[in-house]
């Protein structure tokens, strides 16, 4: 039996975000970092993620998510009281005790063995090291009123980056497609580091979907002009929490 110093916040937000990626997962557990890495079924989208755990495991563990919104669900259950997760042989038992009334809540969570569940197979060190020739930083204002502008064209799966004397442009658009209704925003506002972005770069829409629902202090983007690759930086200091997405361009 192993110990897991689960951070409540930390560790439901995180699977929150796995959860719209993927509906499982392999969660690697290293001293005190937890991490994951897993792909869009298309592997258009990848998605790396860790967190700093308060407390060092003693041994390294490998836990088979086979359903992670439920896993988040049991977790909600267990109430925001003290909290404790056991790792055993094929499954978890977490439990939970209510701070005001002393009640107590548990329950079992079973794992996918290993030959069920394979590891996605990305590089993600290779992956980390491309270079990026475009850098900015979204703050929740400017994805709020991207994600407004959904609302006058919902019929659009495309959002389109480019910049113009070092400010950002993002259009909602759908350029393989005739006379769609589309929406231009110019972020003065939101100055890029390094390069014009003169191409535009098209990624899926469903992207900021995901990320209205994550509260962030910071989202930091940068551009690979060169093999039209979009990183995503996610930071939440407050749960220890860093998360990564990698997007591939679509081809118009």
């Amino acid at each position: 039996m192993i110990n897991i110093p689960f951070p409540r916040t930390g560790t439901l937000k995180f699977l929150d975000q796995i959860a719209k990626l993927s509906s499982s997962a392999v969660l690697r557990i290293k001293e005190k970092t937890l991490y994951t890495i897993c792909a869009s079924k298309d592997n258009a989208v990848i998605f790396y993620g860790c967190i700093d755990l308060p407390e060092a495991v003693s041994e390294p563990l490998r836990l088979n998510l086979p359903d992670v919104k439920r896993f988040a669900c049991g977790i909600e259950c267990l109430g925001i009281g003290n909290n404790k997760f056991i790792a055993k042989e094929n499954h978890l038992r977490c439990e939970g005790v209510d701070p005001d009334t002393n009640e107590k809540t548990h329950f079992n969570y079973f794992l996918a063995d290993d030959t069920v569940m394979p590891e996605c197979r990305v590089n993600i060190q290779k992956i980390l090291e491309i270079d990026h020739q475009a850098e900015f930083e979204l703050t929740k204002e400017v994805i709020k009123k991207i994600l407004d502008g959904l609302s006058f064209n919902t019929e659009c799966t495309k959002l389109y980056i480019s910049t113009q004397n070092k400010n950002l442009n993002i259009e909602i658009n759908d350029k393989v497609l005739q006379n769609i209704n589309n929406i231009s925003f110019c972020f003065e506002n939101v100055p890029v580091k390094g390069e014009e972005i003169t191409d535009p770069v098209p990624i899926s829409i469903e992207l900021f979907k995901i990320l209205s629902s994550m509260k962030n202090t910071s989202l930091k983007m940068k551009v690979n002009t060169n093999h039209k690759v979009v990183f995503l930086d996610l930071d939440d200091a407050t749960n220890n929490l860093s998360m990564k997405y990698i997007i591939s361009a679509l081809v118009k």
